[in-house]
């Protein structure tokens, strides 16, 4: 499924609004900007709903929601949490955002997510999804 992609932290990223067609070209992508402090992206699909998700080294965050704007807003809860001393805060639009370590994922777990996203536009059945 075609997704569009959008760095909600740096405006000037050569692959905002591009058209991702598979998981590899997502990844590829992401590869480039392994090294950022945590940030924001978002994954818009055809089929109206949007994934945003955070990337921070080891750690992320992911969230489904319809494209619109209008809720409900399904943040991914790890069945494990990870053992952090404090909230992971993720830039976006050069704002930190703090996301609660109850909703904060190894990065391995980001990765099922992200493609199943772009495969099929919707939520991975495999993890919890919390309403806000």
């Amino acid at each position: 499924m075609r997704a569009t992609f959008l760095d909600l932290q740096d405006n000037s990223n050569p692959y905002n609004g591009y058209a991702v067609e598979n998981p590899k070209q997502l990844f590829d992508i992401l590869a480039t900007m392994s090294e950022r402090a945590p940030f924001c992206c978002e994954l818009a699909a055809q089929n109206g709903f949007t994934l945003n998700f955070g990337l921070g080294g080891a750690f992320s965050h992911a969230q489904f929601s319809r494209s619109d704007g209008q809720p409900p807003y399904l943040l991914a809860k790890p069945s494990v949490p990870v053992s952090l001393t404090e909230e992971v805060e993720f830039l976006c639009g050069d704002t930190p955002t703090p996301i609660p370590n109850e909703f904060i994922l190894p990065v391995e777990i980001l990765i099922p997510i992200l493609q199943h996203f772009q495969n099929f536009g919707s939520r991975w059945p495999l993890i919890e999804w919390v309403a806000l």
